[in-house]
């Protein structure tokens, strides 16, 4: 452990830290009644339904696993349904895997079935614009400010587990407050073992949550969580 050269000596992570707490706490106000109404209406509208356990599925949608593979191809294949209604569902669906899904449809767009060929090619061109770039990060930015709305314990695991996969610093950020509206005394363990990620946000937004988790804890275990937390705070080890 480097030895602080003075009292204002921080490590990396705990200036991020600091950094993300002063910024969120301001922009930490509850979204309104109107302004859920519209995200659950936008995620509607690309398949997602309102249930918090529908939401969730939605961010783990965004990290790349054989559980979410099995889903794409099963919504590959039901581009091919003789049900007009399930061809288009799947199709609605299948752009919020993201980049996941990217391998799945080159596939499919080989495709002897014609429609299948077409709607997997339809959606490859669509994911390279712009647009469709500002959609998933709008779909995901949309399912944080439920969640964090919602505060559900069961959600914490999912959220903390999405922070890798985000590019931009306000989804991010909307990613840790979702987290930490969301963390209680069961994530203890989860989040002592998540301030050692590689991932820098990942280990910023653990932090942040296991001081917050703490606070619900037993007196030995919030010991624990500080006992954890300080040796990242004044080690200056680049991360």
């Amino acid at each position: 452990m480097a030895t602080p050269v003075s009292h204002g000596c921080y490590s990396t992570l705990a200036r991020m830290a600091l950094l993300t707490l002063h910024g969120l706490v301001i922009l930490a106000a509850s979204s309104s009644a109107a302004e859920l109404d519209d995200h659950l209406k936008l995620l509607a509208q690309h398949g997602v339904k309102s249930e918090t356990g529908e939401v969730i599925a939605y961010l783990e949608r965004l990290q790349p696993n054989e559980k979410l593979q099995a889903e794409i191809a099963k919504s590959i294949e039901e581009l091919s349904s003789a049900e007009f209604s399930v061809r288009e569902a799947a199709f609605k669906k299948l752009p919020t895997y993201g980049e996941a899904a990217r391998g799945k449809l080159n596939e499919a767009v080989k495709s002897k079935d014609p429609e299948v060929s077409w709607r997997a090619g339809k959606i490859l061109k669509a994911s390279d614009s712009d647009d469709q770039a500002q959609t998933r990060q709008a779909l995901t930015q949309a399912a944080l400010a439920v969640l964090k709305s919602r505060g559900e314990a069961y959600a914490a695991p999912a959220i903390l587990a999405t922070i890798p996969s985000l590019t931009d610093e306000s989804t991010c950020g909307a990613a840790c407050e979702a987290l930490w509206a969301s963390v209680d005394a069961s994530h203890m363990q989860l989040l002592t073992k998540s301030i050692q990620s590689k991932d820098i946000h990942q280990r910023t937004a653990a932090v942040v949550a296991l001081e917050v988790a703490a606070a619900d804890a037993s007196p030995d275990s919030a010991k624990q969580a500080i006992a954890a937390i300080r040796p990242l705070l004044i080690d200056d080890t680049p991360v």
